[in-house]
């Protein structure tokens, strides 16, 4: 028993309180072109739009170059990629080739679209290279991510690119989609889930985006070093903890071996101990949010949990624990987030019911 209630307490990761700016979208103008940027963006000052997404890192830049004649985004892509990836592997070492389907269609334009991965000074990075060429004059789109999330914005902004003369596309006032992009986790120990890129695993790549995000300015009171203590321990537990766009919520996953399977309603029976436990280490003002409902249901998964509250550091906040186990492994899910915040339920859920034990 001290064994199990041991590794649901280890389970537990603090939040980290922080701000998201707002995001809509505006217009840059170049010397011949403009177009449609998110306003938490930083543009810097050159001519040509050089433009950091908010994690600080990531950036999208313009360049013009001319030609002696119009060349076509097909003609782009079979004259030049071959000579232009042999450069970068030449001068990084480390590339490899994306093989996406180009050219592609952003608004009234056609791209050659080069794509890639490369590490540079230890980061593992995306880089994506648009050519298009309108009259005699290249336009070449670069974009860096450190982290995809931006990835639909930046496709918004090729749609709204138009050259001087051109009639201009409508620019996008929203985020282009609501719906969330899925990424598949599988652990080494068999189990998977899956999440909406827009949280973060707890890894050194995380740690770099948080840090431009703060450096950028777009994060208010974030505790950097709280973050890489959290990503720390979740590595030398083995883990998996993912992080929301707050930076203030998370969830986790831990796997043990327990020699049997204990359905919902024998997990249950656990929760008084459980919350005793937290009261002895987060002290008096944790209280119990469900009582009498501790079984619930997502997909095909039913869990044994228990919602808390609690104050830490003065700030109210509330932890969730999920409990499964379906074979002899038990699966501790938690997740927590400051008291009230329903921003990212609808995502919790859909990671709940995501769940695929071995």
């Amino acid at each position: 028993m001290k064994k199990f209630i041991s590794l649901l307490l280890a389970a537990l990761i603090l939040a980290i309180p922080s701000a998201l700016a707002t995001e809509t979208m505006t217009v840059f103008a170049g010397e011949t072109y403009t177009i449609g940027v998110p306003s938490t963006w930083t543009i810097g000052e050159d001519s040509d739009l050089n433009a950091y997404m908010p994690d600080g890192a990531s950036n999208f830049i313009i360049a013009t170059a001319e030609n002696n004649v119009h060349i076509s985004a097909k003609e782009i892509e079979e004259m030049g990629f071959d000579t232009m990836m042999q450069s970068y592997v030449d001068q990084y070492g480390d590339v490899t080739r994306v093989d996406l389907p180009t050219p592609v269609t952003y608004g009234s334009h056609e791209f050659a679209l080069l794509a890639f991965n490369i590490t540079y000074s230890g980061l593992q990075l995306y880089m994506e290279q648009y050519f298009t060429c309108v009259d005699t004059t290249m336009y070449i789109f670069t974009v860096t991510y450190l982290d995809t999330a931006e990835i639909e914005n930046v496709h918004a902004m090729l749609s709204t690119f138009a050259v001087n003369g051109e009639e201009a596309q409508a620019v996008q006032t929203q985020p282009v989609s609501d719906e969330p992009i899925y990424t598949l986790y599988t652990d080494a120990s068999g189990y998977s889930l899956t999440y909406p890129d827009t949280w973060y695993p707890a890894d050194e790549n995380t740690l770099a985006f948080a840090q431009g995000l703060m450096n950028n300015n777009s994060f208010e009171g974030m505790d950097m070093d709280a973050l890489r203590q959290s990503v720390a321990a979740a590595k030398e537990s083995n883990m998996f903890m993912i992080y929301a766009s707050d930076f203030a919520s998370n969830m986790n996953v831990i796997a043990q071996s327990m020699g049997m399977a204990a359905d919902a309603d024998t997990l249950s029976t656990l929760i008084p101990t459980l919350i005793n436990q937290y009261k002895g280490m987060l002290g008096d003002t944790v209280r119990q949010t469900n009582e009498g409902n501790t079984v619930v249901t997502y997909g095909g998964n039913t869990y044994a949990w228990v919602g808390l509250y609690y104050e830490l550091n003065g700030a109210p906040m509330q932890l969730e624990q999920y409990m499964i186990c379906p074979t002899d492994t038990l699966y501790i899910i938690t997740y927590t987030t400051q008291n009230g915040n329903e921003t990212y339920r609808a995502d919790v859920e859909d990671i709940l019911a995501s769940f695929a034990a071995p």
